[in-house]
């Protein structure tokens, strides 16, 4: 029975139909999985925080100063002891029951002593202070250096109300800064003990001194052995501290976010931010952050901090990162928006992506049409 060629003709027209619209569904589809589908994304984040917490990479210790800085005061909190030479030593506060004898047999006894060391008493969390014993002086030392170890928390905090003080913390790990003061200086001691004050049986706190140090000597060194060192920083006025090296520190994870008083979690930008694409820095599509406005970067990969610098005058910190982020969100909790670049961006501004995949879809179209051509052919023979 010969073929109805109504139904062959339809049949035709269903062919080309169907390769006419197949492909367009599919680069539909295709597009579609593409715009949604979030690729980890190369970044450089410019912000200026009140806060900042990240934890140092690497196999090697990280100095926290990128050169020695000068301060008014300085003062650590949970340390294990501090070493210092003195040249001459006057006990400045005690308790008031102390007799004035008492405290010249005791500064006599600090003074010969050669090297002063004073012992944190870690279960009443020792704290020292030190600055200039004349308050209008500008400088009453300098922090010459303080490292902390890969994998130590590295907290930048200036949340303190004062716009001329900071705070460093180290949190699992051991530090041991260096400071070269200015002769005399004044130190305030809470929570200590050493065996000058153990021999002459006194238990004074705070005990107060002023101290001369040995030329040949003029460092104090502070031990931290407890897993945290917290260290206050008043920076001499005017003057930008910079952290950090230059080449920059590689991160495993970073953070920009502080406890507001309820105890909540909230952005520690204190003024406009932007983020760019590094692999596109043409884009248009750069992510533009508004102060106090929720920022977070998780699943990092070859990042780093390219620069950490204290501005007095802004009351925070100016950090550069660079690197690449499995997570880039901004709002919080159901208001979150995902700023990675997607697949289909990735493909749409990369000019040799672009033309890989010209010659790719050129390939399958002479494909298609070399084949088209072998059939007709063979059904003419």
């Amino acid at each position: 029975m010969a073929a109805d060629p109504n139904n062959t003709t339809r049949k035709k027209a269903l062919l080309i139909l169907g390769w006419m619209v197949f492909p367009g569904l599919l680069a539909g589809a295709a597009a579609w999985v593409m715009s949604n589908w979030h690729i980890p994304t190369r970044i450089q984040a410019n912000l200026t925080v009140t806060r900042v917490a990240f934890t140092p990479g690497g196999m090697d210790a990280v100095p926290i100063l990128e050169r020695a800085a000068n301060f008014r005061s300085l003062t650590f909190e949970r340390f294990s002891q501090v070493a210092l030479s003195p040249k001459k030593v006057e006990v400045m506060g005690a308790a008031s029951s102390m007799r004035a004898n008492d405290r010249a047999n005791l500064a006599n006894s600090l003074q010969k002593s050669g090297e002063i060391i004073l012992l944190g008493e870690m279960n009443h969390r020792p704290v020292i202070t030190i600055e200039s014993v004349n308050e209008k002086a500008e400088s009453a030392g300098r922090l010459e250096s303080i490292a902390a170890m890969p994998d130590t928390d590295v907290i930048f905090d200036a949340n303190h109300g004062s716009s001329h003080t900071f705070t460093i913390k180290l949190e699992k790990s051991s530090a041991s800064p260096t400071l070269l003061l200015i002769n005399p200086f004044k130190l305030t001691a809470f929570n200590v003990s050493s065996k000058e004050l153990d021999a002459a049986q006194l238990k004074i706190n705070p005990i107060v001194l002023q101290i001369d140090l040995r030329e040949d000597n003029p460092l104090v060194k502070v031990g931290s052995e407890s897993g945290e060192l917290i260290v206050t920083f008043t920076p001499v006025k005017n003057v930008v501290v910079n952290f950090l090296e230059d080449s920059g520190v590689p991160i495993s994870q970073i953070s920009f976010s502080k406890q507001n008083k309820s105890g909540k979690a909230e952005s520690a930008l204190v003024s406009v931010g932007e983020v760019t694409y590094m692999d596109f820095p043409d884009i248009k599509k750069s992510i533009d952050l508004a102060e106090h406005e929720s920022f977070s970067l998780e699943n990092l990969n070859n990042a780093k901090i390219k620069q950490l610098r204290y501005d007095s005058e802004k009351a925070g910190f100016v950090v550069r990162l660079e690197g690449e982020a499995g997570v880039i969100l901004t709002g919080s909790g159901s208001f979150t928006k995902d700023h990675r670049l997607t697949l289909f961006d990735r493909l749409w501004h990369d000019s040799r992506l672009i033309v890989i995949f010209s010659i790719m879809a050129w390939v399958c179209s002479a494909t298609v049409a070399a084949y088209k051509m072998y059939r007709e052919e063979k059904n003419r023979a």
